[in-house]
């Protein structure tokens, strides 16, 4: 079983719903079907059985009105008549009780002497003693007045039935006949059904009425017995093979009992047309429920399909593509919550692509203009060098100085120019480090955008888990009703039960409800299963954004770093356009000083003394404005690497937005 259920959950959605739609549309039709059939053929059942019910009621009533006049004819003769009135007076009675009862076979009375005095008369054997007869023995024997079971008449020789009483004077008996020429008629006219039939017994178990088996029959079997074991009812047996419905009465004058009978595949001839139209029925219903279980199965998924492969590319890095779904229902609104966060990723790495290009050809221009700056420095460096040479050999040649000077006026010349233009150069360089600065402090607020994307992603993703909590605790409250249904319904079948067999018909209801109950508990569980797995799909989910929110942290990150570096770049500039305003102010200082030697050439060694100090401070100078130019190239190299790695996780993505 629980394998069986983990290979449902292995199941795509498309065959979970067709699978879900299957049982509850094929399942309840089967069971509707089911229960109409069997209630189709109970009612029919119950109406042969209702029919053979009046018939025996219509037949049992027949009989009193037979049977009772003619036991209070007894009663009356009885208790009119004796032995010693004169006998003509008594057949006089007994003619006009003839005209007045034509069903009535012979009246006559038996003395307690032997003598037979009967009308209208008949040929008796001889010999015959009516105190052996069976008539007179009972009613003797019972004094009162007795209804005998049928038997041969010996005059006519034909069945009869005899009512019998003891003379008030217990002088004889008096009984009267009649034959059940009548009642046999009624029963042979009894149809129940097509071939079902009634008859009557005996208490002896003797028919006395059937329209085929021989009239005075015993009849055996259980089916017989049964009759005798209660004063009406109804229950199954089978004769010859054939299983039968036997409904049964005992008339309270006779004591006979009157039954009809009706065979059991009579009903199910009679139920087939019903199980025929209720097939139909149900083959109709399950195609067109399962014509619309398809159509919204298929308005499901496919939505869900183009959403998966739209997905899918976007995990490839192509943004070009839109989901286009035009129902208004909560998948509609997931593909315009999905194309509203692909045109928002599709933006944002727009512009960090933007930013990346222009930090790009930034720390190109940068890195040129260190490389200049750098130039120069190197010819500084080389002219100081020059001057220190040209002051160590003032000491050998006087008469060069003047000329050594003019040189080197000329070169201070030129090393203010030099400065101008380092001075320049590093301006341009101050500004461009500003705009890469906040060229990184646009990727940084970008970052933060994409950053705040994506925990509104994990919010919405969390806010569908609530949801499908909220969906677990309906299903908590479906499986509650039903078990409580279940509850009732065993409660009405225990209320059934006890109601005998008035309640049947409600205790199968009940149980067919309580049948239900399980299986919507069971619907409910399966359909909680599915919410599970649902809420560990919104699980990973949650994981997948929280690692998308990790990684867009370390952007950040990065991109803070970025800045910062920019922030150096800046400072390192500014320091160095400090140091070559230096430069080019000494410089100044050196042109205004050859002048001076020139015009005093006594004042020739103080001036290269305090010019060989202030050469010194310019070479430390140079020095150190070199090693700052090397540190700026190397921190305009790692920006351009940067940008590189920036550019080529942006070009992962497809998304053609110029």
């Amino acid at each position: 079983m629980k394998k069986g259920v983990e290979n449902i959950m292995k199941l795509s959605i498309r065959y979970k719903l067709l699978l879900s739609f299957a049982v509850v549309l094929l399942i309840p039709s089967l069971l509707i079907g089911y229960i109409a059939f069997h209630s189709a053929k109970d009612k029919i059942s119950e109406n042969y059985v209702q029919n053979a019910s009046e018939n025996i009621t219509f037949v049992s009533h027949m009989l009193d009105q037979i049977a009772v006049p003619k036991k209070a004819d007894v009663e009356y003769f009885s208790s009119l008549i004796s032995i010693n009135d004169p006998m003509s007076e008594t057949f006089t009675k007994f003619e006009q009780y003839h005209k007045l009862r034509e069903d009535v076979q012979h009246v006559y009375i038996g003395t307690s002497s032997g003598d037979m005095y009967i009308s209208p008369d008949a040929d008796l054997e001889d010999g015959y003693d009516p105190r052996k007869r069976p008539w007179y023995q009972q009613a003797l024997e019972a004094n009162d007045t007795v209804i005998t079971e049928p038997y041969v008449d010996a005059v006519t020789g034909e069945i009869t039935v005899t009512v019998a009483r003891p003379l008030h004077d217990h002088s004889g008996i008096i009984a009267i006949d009649f034959k059940l020429d009548e009642i046999s008629k009624v029963i042979n006219d009894i149809e129940i059904g097509k071939e079902g039939y009634a008859f009557i017994l005996s208490q002896d178990q003797k028919l006395i009425s059937h329209p085929t088996a021989e009239v005075g029959k015993e009849m055996e079997g259980d089916w017989a017995s049964n009759l005798f074991e209660q004063d009406s009812g109804a229950f199954s047996y089978k004769e010859g093979g054939q299983s039968k419905e036997l409904v049964f009465y005992t008339n309270d004058t006779t004591q006979w009992k009157i039954a009809g009978t009706l065979a059991t595949n009579e009903v199910n001839s009679e139920a087939q047309p019903i199980l025929i139209k209720t097939v139909v029925v149900i083959a109709l219903s399950i195609i067109v429920g399962t014509f619309i279980a398809l159509t919204i199965i298929r308005s499901i998924t496919k939505p869900l399909q183009t959403i998966k492969e739209v997905a899918g590319n976007v995990t490839h890095g192509d943004l070009r593509e839109t989901i286009h779904i035009s129902s208004k229902d909560e998948l509609g609104k997931l593909s315009v919550a999905f194309n509203t966060m692909i045109e928002s990723l599709r933006s944002i790495l727009f512009n960090i692509n933007g930013q990346a290009n222009s930090l790009t050809s930034t720390s190109e221009e940068f890195t040129a203009n260190t490389e200049q700056a750098s130039h120069a420095t190197d010819q500084i460096a080389a002219n100081v060098q020059e001057v220190t040479a040209g002051i160590e050999n003032q000491s050998n040649n006087i008469t060069e100085i003047t000329n050594i000077i003019q040189q080197m006026t000329a070169d201070i010349h030129q090393i203010a120019e030099s400065s101008r233009h380092v001075t320049e150069t590093a301006t341009e360089a101050t500004l461009a480090a500003n705009e890469g600065t906040k060229s990184v402090q646009t990727s940084e607020e970008q970052m933060h955008y994409i950053s705040e994307k994506m925990n509104d992603m994990k919010n919405s993703v969390q806010s569908l888990g609530t949801r499908s909590s909220e969906i677990e605790n309906i299903i908590g409250v479906i499986t509650h009703i039903a078990e409580e249904t279940n509850l009732l319904a065993l409660n009405a079948a225990i209320e059934a039960s006890r109601a005998g067999e008035a309640g049947k018909g409600f205790a199968v209801v009940a149980q067919e409800i309580r049948k239900l109950a399980n299986q919507s508990s069971a619907s409910a569980e399966q359909i909680k299963h599915l919410i599970k797995n649902i809420q560990t799909e919104v699980s990973q989910a949650i994981q997948h954004t929280n690692e998308g929110t990790t990684e867009t942290a370390k952007g950040l990150e990065i991109v803070s770093k970025t800045s910062h570096s920019f922030d150096n770049i800046e400072k390192l500039v500014e320091s160095a356009a400090t140091q070559i305003r230096q430069v080019s102010d000494a410089s100044q200082h050196l042109s205004n000083g050859s002048e001076q030697i020139i015009n005093s050439i006594e004042e020739i060694r103080s001036v290269s003394e305090h010019n060989s100090s202030n050469i010194q401070t310019v070479s430390a100078a140079t020095e150190e404005q070199l090693a700052s130019m090397e540190e700026i190239a190397a921190s305009a190299d790692n920006l351009s690497k940067m940008a590189e790695e920036l550019q080529q996780a942006v070009y992962q993505f497809k998304f053609d937005k110029e």
